[in-house]
């Protein structure tokens, strides 16, 4: 038996660049207008264990919350996010018994409210549960049943309910060299809600899909090529949009089109292959492409609105009356295609990672009704470190992107290259001193779409471990 207790904080209070489109839909490259705001994310909780002969099983409460403001015009943007998470697990052990059991599950309440000029209040309860039963019926063979569900319902300005529900039977075998996990996922999703039409409603759900790992050892420890098919459907809560930009505008209404974005991801397949492999006992790597089919796909986005509330939206690519954009998202039918190498080195003073990423999407049907974004063609990150003893470290990384590019407007959100430096001392095992810098190639690195990093930065931390 364990229990922990923990607290983080991380908080930025300080100017932002807030960055509007130019003549040509190039956002950032004019620069933007300085506001004050400030960024606060907080979590306490408390974390129970426990283990006992045949299995084990953790509990977890929590609170979480995003403060957040913006004074921009034309109004001030403040978000307050109030949650409280419970989660639990429980799972029996490995070669303890044939019989093979793991559940886990959690349920947020969270209250989100807004002090913008839309004054909205939304409530969002979200439950998931995840589940594994079966058993060994010969060998290392298995036979398994995956099921659960994902549920997110909203109360205050929109009124939605939504639930996805999944069972998948699946075979499990290994042959030494050759392993084998074949599942048929058999997925159907209910839909209560308030939302205006949307494009991810009209999207057809399937209701079998893949659920497929297979891998093959070319040269044992050293070689192995891999294949995975996959796809389903999957919600798009309030918190998990929060998380992807935490600045995106989620409902809106007013002077504005109604526009709610907690909808379904459907995505009708998936299929990845690769190798990954090792060469001597510090050098790993890994190179993979895929390929992926969606019938409601996320895209980033931006909102785009005039002086008198207006969206520019519905309107021509040229829009010349937009006074300011918000970040969102969108869903869109279309495909994507991607190639990936990393690269690893880790040995007792130095570790070293590459990776970088190629990304087309294309579609016949890119169905939007923002100004949606493609992903970004290329994306990769490198990052060096070396360490004196354990006792101190030094680093440094870099994480660039080229631009992301409007799907049906010439709207761009311009490439970085974001350069940083960090430094360590560890004085004891409980203890270290840090500091970071970044973006010390003064780039406008606009992460959140529309409010950019615009010039170096430096963080000072402390490290106590109790």
């Amino acid at each position: 038996f364990s229990m922990d207790v923990y607290a983080r904080h991380r908080s930025y209070v300080g100017k932002y660049s807030s960055l509007l489109p130019d003549d040509e839909m190039v956002i950032g490259r004019t620069g933007g207008q300085t506001v004050p705001g400030y960024d606060l994310d907080s979590r306490a909780g408390v974390d129970v264990k426990y283990d006992w002969n045949l299995g084990k099983a953790a509990f977890d409460i929590s609170y979480y919350g995003i403060h957040q403001g913006l004074a921009q015009s034309p109004g001030r943007f403040r978000r307050g996010y109030n949650g409280v998470d419970v989660l639990f697990s429980a799972a029996s052990k490995p070669h303890v018994s044939n019989f093979i059991f793991d559940v886990d599950g959690g349920y947020r309440f969270a209250n989100e409210r807004r002090g913008d000029a839309d004054k909205l209040l939304l409530n969002e309860h979200d439950f998931n549960l995840d589940a594994r039963l079966g058993g060994l019926i010969y060998g290392n063979d298995k036979v398994m049943l995956d099921f659960g569900l994902d549920m997110a319902g909203y109360t205050g300005h929109v009124l939605d309910a939504k639930a996805v529900l999944y069972a998948t039977p699946r075979y499990i075998f290994d042959r030494g060299r050759f392993k084998a996990d074949l599942g048929l996922k058999i997925m159907g999703s209910t839909i209560d809600s308030s939302e205006p039409t949307d494009f991810w409603k009209d999207a057809k759900e399937q209701v079998v899909y893949p659920d497929v790992d297979v891998r093959y050892s070319v040269l044992p420890e050293y070689l192995v090529a891999y294949f995975k098919a996959g796809g389903g459907s999957y919600l798009n809560s309030l918190s998990s949009i929060i998380e992807r930009n935490r600045f995106a505008v989620v409902a809106s209404h007013n002077d504005f089109r109604p526009t709610y974005h907690m909808g379904l991801c459907i995505e009708r397949i998936s299929l990845v292959a690769g190798f990954e492999g090792s060469v001597g006992r510090h050098f790993s790597w890994n190179l993979n492409g895929g390929y992926y089919n969606y019938a409601s796909g996320i895209l980033s986005a931006l909102m785009c609105f005039s002086h008198s509330g207006d969206s520019g939206s519905d309107v021509d690519p040229e829009y010349p009356e937009i006074s300011y954009v918000v970040p969102g998202i969108e869903y869109a039918e279309y495909q994507k295609a991607y190639a990936s190498f990393d690269a690893r080195w880790d040995s007792e003073r130095f570790k070293a990672d590459a990776v970088v990423t190629y990304t087309g999407a294309w579609g016949d049907a890119f169905q939007t009704s923002v100004y949606a974004l493609k992903p970004a063609a290329v994306t990769g990150n490198v990052s060096l470190e070396y360490n004196y003893s354990r006792r101190i470290f030094v680093g440094v990384n870099c994480e660039f992107s080229t631009a992301m590019k409007g799907v049906k407007s010439p709207l761009t959100v311009p490439g970085y290259a974001d350069l940083g430096l960090s430094a360590e001392y560890v004085t004891s095992r409980n203890l270290s001193f840090w500091i970071k810098g970044g973006n010390l190639l003064g780039m406008t690195i606009a992460r959140d779409l529309v409010l950019a990093q615009t010039g170096p930065y430096f963080t000072l931390g402390i490290c106590l471990n109790l």
